[in-house]
């Protein structure tokens, strides 16, 4: 049998989950300190992760959208670019064969 212990420990394991610390009272053991966690605080924690992760992926489907939107518009920019560059030089052609 185990009971909790009385010892105030806010220490949290190496993996980030608070340590819950039990000391033994069985035969074996007596007074041994042991850590355990909290089966609903993991839970807990996993389930803010899944929430976590969930929000993660939207905001990259998001960044793919305005990734696309932004080398659409550059592309048109680019276009833009490119008409203005051949009216330039269709007015530069003009003025050749007009003289």
């Amino acid at each position: 049998m185990s009971k909790k212990s009385t010892v105030n420990n806010p220490k949290s394991c190496d993996c980030g989950f608070p340590e819950h610390i039990l000391t033994s009272t069985t035969p074996n053991n007596p007074w041994i300190h042991f850590m355990v966690y909290n089966e609903m605080l993991v839970f807990d924690v996993v389930e803010g992760m899944k929430a976590e992760l969930i929000a993660l992926k939207t905001e990259v489907e998001n960044v793919k959208e305005d990734m696309v939107y932004m080398k659409k518009e550059k592309l048109v920019d680019g276009m833009k670019a490119d008409l203005v560059a051949l009216n330039i030089e269709v007015e530069k052609v003009k003025e050749v064969m007009d003289k």
